[in-house]
């Protein structure tokens, strides 16, 4: 699991992967319903059947 802070509000945040592009998220919802935002996106990759995957960023270093 790829977990940051959020550039918002400070609260910890995890990355979702889905097949149609992954997302951050607040474990929970924030009472000013603002996005959760961090300060990088994970690398993201496309096969050839046109699915998304998240490139683990340890398997990069």
């Amino acid at each position: 699991m790829i977990v940051s802070t959020c550039t918002v509000c400070a609260a910890a945040i995890a990355w979702w992967e889905c097949p149609t592009g992954g997302w951050w998220s607040h474990d929970e919802h924030p009472a000013d319903h603002h996005d959760a935002t961090s300060s990088f996106d994970p690398v993201e990759d496309m096969d050839a059947q046109g699915v998304w995957h998240t490139i683990d960023p340890k398997a990069q270093a």
